[in-house]
């Protein structure tokens, strides 16, 4: 399991889930990722941890998708 705050440990998820073909291990690793950049937010929210600049954009972006309840992700 991904150390918790790393952002290689995420990268590293997301970079398998892009290249996954079984539909329930993407799953699994889109749960650890979303697990990870959670427990990152908690983290900062709390003061414990300082956010990476790239973790911060990716939970923003959540958040929008989550408040507009789109599935799209946001073009760049």
């Amino acid at each position: 399991m991904a150390k918790d705050g790393d952002p290689e440990s995420w990268m590293e998820l997301a970079e398998l889930a892009s290249q996954e073909q079984d539909s329930e291990k993407l799953m699994a690793l889109v749960a650890e990722i979303n697990r990870l950049l959670e427990a990152n937010e908690h983290h900062a929210k709390d003061g414990l941890a300082k956010v990476n600049p790239e973790i911060a954009q990716l939970l923003e972006q959540k958040q929008a998708l989550l408040k507009d309840g789109s599935t799209k992700p946001n073009p760049e």
